[in-house]
C-alpha cells in the first residue's frame, strides 16, 4: 500500500493501462472519484516506470485542463516526498512524485474551502505501511447504501497502486 487520505465516502476507482505521452512507455493509470455537496474529489496515481517522469513534467502534462494562477503555487511535503499545490476559485490541487509513483489529489466545486476539502488534503499519506480501507475497481458510493458505509472520514487504501 502506497497512500491513503481521508475521503467523505467509498470512492468509485478505475484502472487503465496507457501509454505515457512523452516517452509512450506503458504505465498503469488509476482514477479515484467520490463527490458530496457539490464537492468532487478526485485521486490519480500513475506509475512511474523509468525513464522517471519528473513532477514538473508530470504536472505540465496533468494541469493543461485546469486553469490557475501560476504564482498560486505553494511547495508542501508529504512524508518526506515534496509536492506542488495550485489552486482558483473552484479547484485545489496537489501534485506528488515518490520513486515509482505520480499522484494529483484535487477537490472541485464550489465547496472546496469547506473543512472536508482541507482535509481530505491534508491527509494525505504515502509509503509503505498506511492505514485505511483497501479500494478496488468499482462503482464506490454510487451504487451503494451510503448509510451502510457511513457518510465518514474514511481512510482509503489502494490496494496493489
Amino acid at each position: 500500500m502506497e497512500f491513503s487520505v481521508l475521503l467523505p465516502t467509498l470512492p468509485a476507482m478505475t484502472t487503465t493501462k496507457a501509454l505515457r505521452h512523452s516517452d509512450h512507455e506503458r504505465q498503469t493509470q488509476r482514477q479515484l472519484e467520490t463527490s458530496l455537496d457539490g464537492v468532487l474529489y478526485t485521486i490519480d496515481v500513475y506509475q512511474n516506470p523509468n525513464p522517471r517522469q519528473s513532477l514538473d513534467e508530470f504536472i505540465a502534462a496533468m494541469s493543461a485542463d485546469l486553469k490557475y494562477d501560476p504564482a498560486s503555487e505553494r511547495a508542501f511535503t508529504a512524508d518526506g516526498f515534496s509536492g506542488k499545490e495550485y489552486s482558483a476559485n473552484n479547484f485545489i490541487v496537489r501534485f506528488v512524485a515518490t520513486e515509482t509513483r505520480l499522484y494529483r489529489f484535487m477537490v472541485r466545486g464550489p465547496g472546496v474551502e469547506k473543512p472536508a476539502a482541507k482535509e481530505f488534503l491534508s491527509s494525505i499519506k504515502l509509503g509503505k505501511n498506511t492505514d485505511g480501507i483497501k479500494v478496488s475497481d468499482g462503482p464506490g458510493a454510487s451504487l451503494v447504501d451510503v448509510d451502510a458505509i457511513g457518510v465518514c472520514d474514511a481512510a482509503i487504501v489502494l490496494a496493489n497502486p
